[in-house]
């Protein structure tokens, strides 16, 4: 089952204002450009809110296309601690479901459509609990540490982290403490968790070694221990997804011009410039992979002048990170907290919308599969051209959703012999071969991670020697 961790909106307001920065040890020439790709269709759901209250989803877990989970807090004015929110997606709409208050809604993690967990978060002492689905009643289950993350593999495997020092698992039976590595810091938090099997798992937080100061953290289990893997100074990581331990998304909160996410790929860790459609301070609070090549991230970003938010979208196509359009939205200060995936073609996204202090919560929700681009317009050389070959620069008008574009060319009409078959990223080919006297036809199409689009009509031209 799929599961998604986010922080709450509250967290990831503190994140975009802190500016936090995370510079982990990168190869050099592992820099990732982001370009666009594919652009799959968005669009913005209803979603029920308490009347009269603040309201923000933070989490989303997927059971069936029919069966979907997303929880956050509602909370009035002016209020620190918040109450319970859960939403259900039953096919048709999201309606509210009835549930004991455990506070806001931090994570959830499905481990069976009768086996789910919703880790609920309160700032009042001793008001730590978990909210458990058996298939019939939410039950309130207490749980003895402050936790943010909670994932596992199945019902048997399941973790919940605070920090290094508050780790709890759950067997199938009860929730028992698992040693952590030393923090030996003034303090240190979890803020979301991945699990692959049960002896592979990674959590991602920050730390601050001293008053003022902080960075981020990697842990990882590896069946009997777990381990610090990275501890550096410079900024916050929020999120962790990815298909296996070899291949690990790890997002987090930046001020770089462009956003940055990080891989591992089982023996090195990458840093990927991340979407960012807007210049500003990135906050990248919800990652989910289905496949190497079909990642998806969601985040804010802070603009500048510092008090606008907006909501990012981002997607992996196994080469580069490309922005993706969010729908229109009414109000300046909106962002997405979660990402979960049904399939290819059925993504959803939760967060909140609003200014601070009327505050609704965002749900949108991506069906169709990817426009691929259009048939591009050939502009050189012109139809029916007569040239003297020589180097000849084949040039079309670009497409804006195209990353990548094939060429054909053939001999004598448009079904003789191939005498090229080409690709290239760029707009234009050239093509250095001399061909003898005669008549040619070329046409390109272009492509993105959803697949080609259509050809181009052929072009032909006349080749004669001088």
């Amino acid at each position: 089952m799929l599961k998604i961790k986010t922080l709450c909106a509250r967290t990831l307001l503190s994140a975009l204002l802190a500016g936090f920065v995370l510079i982990p040890t990168i190869h050099p020439s592992a820099l990732i450009h982001a370009e666009q790709a594919c652009i799959p269709s968005w669009q913005g759901v209803n979603s029920p809110n308490v009347a009269g209250m603040n309201s923000g989803l933070d989490a989303i877990a997927v059971v069936a296309p029919n069966d979907i989970w997303a929880g956050g807090r509602y909370w009035q004015e002016g209020q620190i601690d918040g109450h319970t929110l859960l939403e259900h997606w039953d096919g048709t709409q999201w309606t509210l479901v009835d549930t004991p208050d455990v506070g806001g809604i931090d994570d959830i993690f499905v481990a069976a459509p009768n086996d789910i967990w919703a880790l609920g978060f309160a700032f009042k002492p001793n008001t730590q609990y978990l909210l458990h689905w058996d298939g019939s009643t939410w039950q309130k289950v207490p749980l003895d540490i402050y936790a943010l993350a909670l994932g596992g593999t199945s019902g048997t495997d399941i973790w919940a982290l605070g920090s290094p020092s508050m780790i709890r698992h759950w067997d199938g039976a009860s929730w028992s403490p698992v040693p952590g590595p030393d923090p030996s810091s003034i303090a240190e938090s979890i803020s979301d968790v991945k699990a692959f099997t049960p002896n592979d798992a990674w959590a991602v937080g920050h730390w601050y070694f001293n008053v003022t100061s902080h960075g981020g953290i990697i842990l990882h289990w590896d069946g009997t221990a777990w381990t610090y893997t990275y501890r550096g100074s410079g900024g916050s990581l929020l999120s962790v997804a990815g298909t296996s331990g070899k291949d690990v998304w790890i997002g987090g909160s930046t001020q770089y011009a462009h956003g940055r996410l990080y891989h591992w790929d089982g023996q090195q860790w990458r840093v990927s410039r991340g979407p960012q459609p807007l210049r500003g301070t990135v906050a990248y609070t919800g990652l989910a992979a289905l496949a190497t090549d079909d990642v998806w991230t969601v985040g804010g970003v802070q603009t500048y002048p510092i008090g606008q938010y907006y909501a990012l979208l981002g997607h992996w196509d196994g080469k580069r990170w490309s922005s993706v359009p969010t729908p229109t939205l009414s109000e300046s200060h909106n962002w997405l907290a979660a990402v979960a995936v049904v399939n290819a073609e059925d993504v959803w996204a939760v967060g909140a919308q609003g200014e601070i202090d009327a505050e609704q919560t965002l749900i949108m929700h991506a069906t169709r599969p990817c426009y691929l681009p259009p048939a591009p317009k050939l502009q050189q050389p012109q139809n029916n051209a007569s040239i003297l070959f020589s180097p000849l620069q084949l040039v079309w008008k670009q497409s804006a959703t195209a990353t990548h574009y094939e060429i054909q060319m053939r001999r004598d009409s448009t079904t003789g012999p191939f005498i090229l078959r080409a690709k290239t990223k760029q707009r234009k080919y050239l093509v250095a071969e001399r061909f003898e006297d005669g008549q040619y036809f070329w046409r390109v199409r272009g492509c993105n991670g959803g697949g080609c689009g259509a050809w181009s009509a052929y072009y032909s031209f006349h080749v004669h020697s001088p």
